[in-house]
Order: structure tokens, then sequence, then C-alpha cells
């Protein structure tokens, strides 16, 4: 039997085909987490290493632990670096200038508002002018009000902060109110008191931050000052006293870059490494360059050559010395050859080196590096244009921030006291009134005054501009150059000559006397 009882193990079983399997589409792969999308600057790199890592920490307490070394730092470089005694120079010139702030009243009138008290105006200006003199408005009776804020501005620049204390009395002036310029490190980085903690010393709610008193709200309450400059002449006995005055008895200035920010910062705080650097390598270059002036080579004994056949003037301590002359040529002893010195000093890259510092330097100070560095060269009018163009940007900020945080401030208190002291003979009940000053400050003349004197008056034609608008970008008084004009034009009517009489025509001469004429 070909199948016999086990022949169905030799059949082939019957698979059934496996279930066919759809392919399952896969969904796109996930964006991955956020932090890969952050900043690059904020991600883990060896090359940021020198960076911090960590959260950043309150503004107040990073300008607390480098504040007293930035303005050392700051101070020297004014001392000893030119380039950032320039900068300094710059702004009392551009910032500031020779004639300061003019004071140009704008009271209106009590009928018609859009008309001006020029009688009020010329008193209170009048009233002013003797006040800015020298030796009235300052407490050492040796600046003038123009003074004061060149050096203000100065202060402010290289400190970081300028602290002026209004200090009343009738020694000073009629008004009655001077101003006292006081040195930012008598008001201490290290005294520091938590809210709450002072006890009898601060105001209850009150905080000291690096010396100034402050309130829930961050607004300055006091100023703590040492007694004492730190590092003076001035001999004291037993610890370090303080005076406290209130704020209103002072003009804090200085320019806020960050939230509840209570001292100035140097203006030059991101220049002194690269100005630092640089002084040091010219220092070298110079030093290395005089080296290379100075001494021209060596002498240099090879195989033959025997002291004894040096000369005597040729030998000084044991070494060969010899002073070169100009035109002269010496045989040298056997066996001695001349090695010639030329360390090339300057080298090529000085220059771009200097160029690059400089750059980096004048960057921090908002202004252009042309003006920072003093260096004009390789501009043409168009570039030198609009370098000048944006310095005064830079400076018209800077004036407006002064006169806002300073000049205006300090007017009112200086008005009330005129006005209580009967100097302008003007109502002292009217003090909203006549609290309106204007304070116009210096200008600067056109990079091309014809086309853009053109240009001056096609706005003015256009009403796009005016001509007191104008005569404020150039630091001119508008209403003072009108009277100057009425009182040209006065003069030269009061100097013209007389007119001549005229003379009556000569009669015509008759008939004979034609003939004899002719004749």
């Amino acid at each position: 039997m070909s199948g016999g009882l086990f022949g169905f193990l030799r059949r082939a079983p019957v698979v059934a085909p496996p279930p066919r399997v759809e392919p399952t589409l896969r969904a796109a792969p996930l964006p991955r987490p956020a932090a890969a999308r952050a900043w690059l600057g904020a991600a883990p790199s060896r090359l940021l290493a020198d960076l911090p890592g960590g959260a950043a920490q309150a503004p107040n307490r990073e300008i607390r632990a480098s504040l007293a070394v930035l303005r050392a730092r700051s101070r020297w470089l004014a001392q000893n670096d030119g380039f950032s005694k320039g900068f300094l120079r710059l702004l009392r010139r551009n910032v500031v200038g020779p004639v300061g702030f003019d004071l140009q009243m704008a009271v209106p009138q009590d009928r018609d508002p859009k008309a001006r008290d020029e009688d009020a105006n010329t008193r209170i200006e009048t009233a002013w002018a003797e006040w800015a003199a020298v030796g009235s408005c300052d407490v050492t009776r040796r600046l003038s009000f123009t003074a004061l804020c060149q050096l203000v501005m100065t202060g402010i620049a290289r400190d970081g902060e300028a602290i002026l204390r209004k200090v009343p009395g009738q020694r000073w002036n009629r008004a009655g109110l001077a101003l006292q310029i006081i040195d930012p490190s008598q008001l201490p980085e290290d005294l520091n008191i938590a809210y709450g903690a002072g006890g009898n010393r601060v105001a209850a709610g009150n905080a000291i931050r690096m010396g100034v008193e402050i309130d829930q709200y961050g607004a300055p309450v006091a100023y703590h000052l040492r007694t004492v400059v730190p590092n003076d002449d001035a001999w004291r006995v037993g610890n370090q006293l303080y005076m406290r005055i209130p704020a209103v008895e002072i003009l804090h200035q200085f320019v806020t870059d960050w939230a509840g920010q209570v001292r100035g910062i140097p203006w030059l705080e991101t220049g002194i490494r690269p100005l630092a650097i640089l002084d040091g390598y010219s220092e070298a270059e110079l030093s290395a360059a005089r080296t290379a002036a100075g001494k021209m080579g060596f002498y240099k004994m090879g195989q033959g050559a025997d002291a004894a056949d040096v000369p005597a003037e040729l030998q000084s301590d044991g070494r060969l010395v010899q002073e070169a002359e100009a035109g002269t040529f010496e045989l040298l002893p056997n066996g001695i050859d001349f090695q010639a010195y030329d360390p090339q000093h300057p080298n090529s890259s000085f220059k771009d080196f200097v160029s690059a510092i400089l750059r980096q330097a004048a960057a921090g100070t908002g202004l252009s590096y042309n003006a920072f560095a003093n260096d004009a060269a390789g501009l043409n009018y168009s570039a030198l244009r609009a370098t000048a163009l944006d310095d005064r940007d830079e400076y018209r900020t800077i004036q407006r921030w002064l006169i806002d945080s300073l000049c205006k401030p300090f007017f009112g208190d200086w008005l009330r006291e005129v006005l209580i002291a009967g100097i302008t003979g003007l109502p002292p009940g009217k003090f909203g009134k006549f609290n309106a000053p204007g304070f116009t400050p210096r200008g600067w003349q056109w990079v091309d005054p014809e086309s853009e004197s053109k240009a001056a008056a096609i706005d003015i034609a256009l009403g796009l501009s005016s001509r007191r608008r104008l005569a404020a970008e150039r630091g001119v008084d508008f209403d003072q150059t009108l009277v100057d004009l009425a009182g040209e034009q006065t003069a030269m009517e009061n100097l013209r000559p007389p007119a001549l009489p005229t003379t009556a025509a000569a009669p015509a001469p008759s008939g004979s006397m034609k003939n004899a004429v002719a004749t």
C-alpha cells in the first residue's frame, strides 16, 4: 500500500498564506524641546565659559560691587589717557559750549495766553543773569553757571554721576540760594541697609542702597554722605561719620540704564579695558622705537680675534663700545664683525591696531570713531557730514536730558526764592505763571552753509519749519535776534546823512547867447 497507514506523514502540509499587513504611516517627528530653539548665547559652550552662566543679579548689586573700581580707573584714564581726556573735552565743548544754556522765558500774558509777557520775561531773565554770574551761583565763588554745568558734564561722564546740593543763605547772593558740587566718593557704596533693618538710623519702611535712602517705591528720600572724603588730606578722629541730607536738597545727576538704579556708572566703562591695553601697547612700541633709534648694532668677535688688537678707545667695562658719528667710516680689528640692530618699531600693523582698539572704545561712548579718536583722515564730504550729524544728535540728546534733569528743576526752586525776595517785583502768588523757562543749548554751524540755508528757506516757505526753530537749532535766541535787527535799523536811520538840498534849474540861455556859445 503506497499510502499505508502513515502515508499522510509524507504529504506536504497545507499552509495558509500569512495575512497581508498594510504599511502604516508614521507621523513626522515632533519638534525638539523649546530649549533647542532658544538663543545660542544661552547654550552651553566652552567659548562662552568666561561669561556668567547663572541668573542675572540685581543691577544695584552689580553696581555696588564694581562702582568704586570703575570710578577709580575712569579717573586714571581721564588723567593719563589722551583719548579719554579728549572725550571729556568733546562733551564739555559740544553739550554745554562756551555760553552754556541760555534762558529764554516764555511767560504768557493774562489776557492773551498766545502772546508773551515781555516785561515779566525781561525781569526774570535779568535776575537769572545776575545770579548765574561768577561769584554768585557757586558756594566756592569761582564758577559761573556755565562753568558749573561744564564741571557737572565732566563728572557725569568720568564718574558716572554728579551730586549737587542746594545751599540756602543770603551770604551767597540776593536770591539766597547757591549750588555746591559734592564729590561722588562721599556717597559710600558700602553703606547698605535692608528694608526695616535700619532702626533709628533709617525712617520706617525705607532702605539704603549705596548711601541713598529710598522708600518702598525706590524713590530717593535722603542721601547719607561721608563727612570726610576718602583718602583726603583732612584729619579725623574715630570712626567715619555720616550726615543725612534730605533728597529735596540734592540734585543727583546720572543716566538711568536699569530699572530701580540708584547710582550712575562711568561712561567709559566699556572702554576701560581696551584703552588700558592700548596705553600699555603704545608705551611698549614707543620704548622699542626709542631703543631702536638710539642703538645701532653690536660688535661680534669671531675666530682669530684677539682682545689685545682691540683699541683701548673701543673698550668699556670689558665690552666693545663706540658712538657713531655721521659720515665716518672705520676699519674693524681682525676677527671682529659688526651686527646691525634693526627691531623695526613701530611695526606696520601699529596704526591698524590702534584704530581697531579706538573703534571699540568709541562704540561704547555713543560718539563716532572720528570724533573720539580725532581722526578724519580718509573721509570725504558726505561721510564727514554723516558722522558730524550723528554726533550732533548724540549731543542734543544729552543736552535735552541735562536741561530736563538739572536746569528746569533747579530753576523752579530759584524762581520761588527770587519772587519771595522781591528781586523781580513780580507777585509770588503767580509762581505757576512765571515758572515757564526755556533753556536753549548751544547749536552748530551748518556743514554746507549755502546749501542748507537754501533748504531752510524752502522749509519756511512751505510751512514745514519756523525761524524760531531754526534759530534754536543753531543755538541762537530768536527774540534777541529781532531786538538786534531792530536796533541796527534804528541806528542806521539815526546815522543816515541828511539829504542834500535840491537846487533850482538854471534858466535856459537866450537866442543871442546860444549864438555866442555856438560861435
